[in-house]
């Protein structure tokens, strides 16, 4: 016959299935670990940063796969900040100290003040933790993205001149 779980746990098994590390993971990040003796300078670590903040990277995909992980229900307290800072630590192999004012942003990032973040204000956390590392650290945060374009190129056409008023008659 056929067995179903309860939902529950189908969704408890499949959230501990996204934050463990498969042992083919573990294995490799073991084998990376013992061919370099040396830390990884510092240089390397701004420069792997301060690629993950650019335009493009995988940085969001890999906070939204932690805050699943840490946060299953949509919403992360200040409790669930370790397991999100582990994960994150895991996944984009970052080491632990570029995301150690991650409880000081907290407060800063809870936009409706409910002691609690969701996913949107996670990722400008976990960003701004980043950025502050590689300033911190002698490294240059890439610059915003600005798109630049004249009126007609963009789809705009020009009308009028407004007076200083800003009405264009009585």
């Amino acid at each position: 016959g056929v067995v179903f779980a309860a939902p529950d746990q189908d969704e408890e098994a499949a959230r501990r299935r996204c934050c463990d590390i498969s042992k083919e993971q573990e294995t490799r990040r073991e084998m990376m670990e013992a061919k370099s003796t040396f830390p990884a300078p510092g240089d390397a670590v701004v420069a792997r940063l301060t690629a993950l903040l650019k335009r493009g990277s995988p940085l969001q995909a890999a906070v939204a796969k932690c805050f699943k992980c840490a946060a299953p229900k949509q919403l992360l307290a200040p409790g669930g900040l370790p397991k999100l800072k582990s994960a994150i630590g895991r996944v984009l192999s970052i080491p632990e100290p570029v995301l150690a004012n991650i409880r000081d942003g907290f407060l800063r990032f809870d936009f409706d003040g409910d002691g609690k973040i969701d996913m949107c204000e996670c990722y400008g956390l976990v960003r701004d933790c980043m950025r502050r590392y590689v300033v911190d650290n002698g490294g240059v945060p890439s610059k915003p993205f600005l798109p630049l374009s004249s009126l007609e190129s963009a789809g705009y056409r020009y009308a009028a001149d407004l007076p200083i008023s800003g009405r264009l008659g009585r």
